[in-house]
């Protein structure tokens, strides 16, 4: 698994999209291997700042999202 992050609507569940890393990492994430790996952060101009504990490469990854 390449450490995606499938993003479901909030309103009716279906999925809208998914994070990928990008060249910045190589293209490579590892598993999420914590109990909550994943938070999300809403910013006033709707903006979600994603971070997300990556046990690859023993780092956090931080992604910016506009919906």
């Amino acid at each position: 698994m390449r450490g995606e992050i499938t993003i479901y609507s909030m309103q009716d569940g279906r999925k809208i999209g998914w994070i990928v890393p990008s060249a910045d990492t190589n293209h490579f994430s590892g598993n999420f291997d914590m109990k909550v790996a994943i938070q999300v952060r809403k910013l006033a101009d709707g903006t979600r700042i994603i971070v997300a504990e990556e046990n690859g490469g023993g780092k956090f990854m931080v992604h910016r999202w506009k919906p």
